[in-house]
């Protein structure tokens, strides 16, 4: 699922240069930090344990990454990426509805 979780990458850094205006050198760090999240939510996924433990721990690894965004972010990018973060949202259900079809 390596292969997936570098698809997924360039398609959050895409839309951050693209909505966000980040430069090279943060969709970098950007990569890593959605590396990161991606595997926190597949482990959480996969992990045992009830839905309000699953959840809170989501939570927690969103609040992780956008703690991270905001450091690489200027005030500007995170102003932007906070008002189109629905738009994010729901591309990644759609990454998330493809990847559930492709697996069945």
């Amino acid at each position: 699922w390596s292969s997936d979780v570098c698809s997924s990458d360039l398609k959050v850094t895409d839309w951050m240069r693209t909505n966000v205006g980040i430069n090279d050198a943060q969709a970098g760090r950007v990569n890593v930090a959605t590396s990161g999240l991606i595997e926190k939510v597949r482990s959480i996924q996969q992990s045992g344990g009830d839905a309000a433990d699953k959840k809170a721990a989501m939570r927690e690894a969103m609040n992780l990454y956008n703690a991270q965004l905001k450091s690489l972010f200027t005030a500007e990018q995170m102003t932007t990426y906070n008002s189109k973060k629905s738009e994010l949202k729901s591309q990644y259900k759609e990454f998330k509805d493809a990847e559930a079809s492709s697996a069945e």
